[in-house]
């Protein structure tokens, strides 16, 4: 999400331009909008090259063992080998290796390789235990969104997290995105996928954020609120969930609240200590509460 205030600029422009569109109606969604991130990992090189050399040296030892070669060819996809990968997968089927390990396998170096459609032909038919399965299912959904396939794409991500014992927060954001980008967008379905992750996994944030941010889009303000208020009561700073709940009072058209919410905001980042306040995060969430609450004066003259 954009966190440097360009988001806001955009609505600025485009308010403009409509003449219509009031700060009240789009403006508080854009400033919660920019303050929902994400954060990804990833595995690097240097290790997955260890342990290849280490996989090489159990090969050695016992150049027959079809598992061996599932496990050395996982860690060459990871590397982004795809060549020796396919070479050790058809070593795993030649050596007994387990089939369904090896189509899944056979099936993420094509994901990896953005041929999703090979992806779903290679996934569809795999019958397979639990424990390839669970993680078929959520691959195959991942195809099928790329593909566009969205009913399709949720299905299978239902039947995926169903499988799994401690499915990732992610998945029910994953989900929750199928319904809306569906062609016939169900936001209520949705937040449904939300609360389940949420009911199943305990309070995640990045769970609790986007139910907050599909409760304003369903103009549910009191839950939205009512959720707010329970991250900010475990928060031990206040500025971001104060200009976040000033943003929701604002499209519900309590104005005069979300005024007062939006100065709590910046007094609470006023009494911030230097090095705190100088932060990037904070200086962007400075400025856009500082413009909203200008903008709510020129909309609301004396």
């Amino acid at each position: 999400m954009d966190s440097s205030g360009t988001g806001f600029a955009r609505w600025r422009r485009g308010n403009r331009v409509e003449g219509r569109e009031s700060f009240r109606t789009r403006g508080p969604l854009v400033l919660v909008l920019t303050w929902l991130s994400c954060v990804s990992t990833a595995l690097g090189h240097g290790g997955l090259h260890e342990q290849i050399l280490r996989m090489n040296e159990r090969l050695r030892e016992a150049p027959g063992d079809g598992s061996l070669y599932l496990r050395r060819a996982e860690l060459h996809r990871l590397h982004r080998d795809f060549e020796a990968a396919w070479k050790d997968l058809d070593s795993a089927d030649q050596f007994g290796g387990n089939e369904a390990e090896s189509t899944l396998c056979r099936a993420r170096i094509r994901f990896d390789q953005e041929q999703w459609a090979a992806v779903e032909e290679t996934l569809a038919p795999l019958r397979a235990p639990a424990k390839v399965k669970k993680n078929a299912e959520i691959l195959r959904a991942k195809a099928l969104g790329k593909l566009g396939r969205w009913g399709e794409a949720a299905a299978a991500y239902v039947r995926g997290i169903e499988l799994h014992s401690d499915p990732a927060p992610d998945l029910y954001l994953e989900l929750s995105q199928c319904y809306l980008q569906h062609r016939d967008p169900t936001p209520h379905k949705a937040l449904l996928a939300l609360e389940d992750g949420l009911r199943r996994l305990g309070p995640i944030a990045s769970l609790e954020q986007r139910a907050v941010e599909l409760e304003i889009r369903l103009e549910q303000f009191d839950r939205a609120l009512q959720r707010v208020d329970r991250l900010r009561a475990q928060a031990t700073r206040q500025e971001r969930w104060l200009a976040w709940r000033a943003g929701i009072l604002l499209a519900a058209g309590r104005t005069p609240e979300a005024q007062h919410d939006y100065a709590r905001a910046l007094s609470a980042i006023e009494n911030l200590s230097a090095r705190q306040r100088h932060t990037r995060a904070v200086q962007s969430l400075e400025s856009q509460v500082r413009t909203a609450l200008q903008l709510i004066q020129i909309e609301n003259p004396p």
